[in-house]
């Protein structure tokens, strides 16, 4: 469901995806030349760890293993 991150209150991100029953908000960006070095970590890997000084570590993966991970989880929660 398309949403409009800039609208605010209800519409936090671009997407809302239910995840295990929880409606969870989803930022999407684009950039013709940017998130290179992501790329880069990447290859030949499959996921993806960072961490800025004392923040949380964020995790990276292809969408593919993303939907696989999430597909799974729906599955065996039911």
């Amino acid at each position: 469901m398309p949403l409009s991150g800039s609208a605010g209150g209800s519409y936090l991100g671009d997407l809302s995806v239910p995840v295990l029953g929880v409606d969870r908000v989803v930022e999407v960006k684009h950039r013709r030349a940017g998130f290179r070095q992501i790329y880069k970590w990447l290859a030949d890997r499959d996921i993806l760890i960072v961490r800025a000084d004392r923040a949380e570590p964020l995790v990276v993966l292809p969408l593919k293993l993303a939907g696989e991970i999430l597909s799974a989880a729906e599955r065996s929660n039911r």
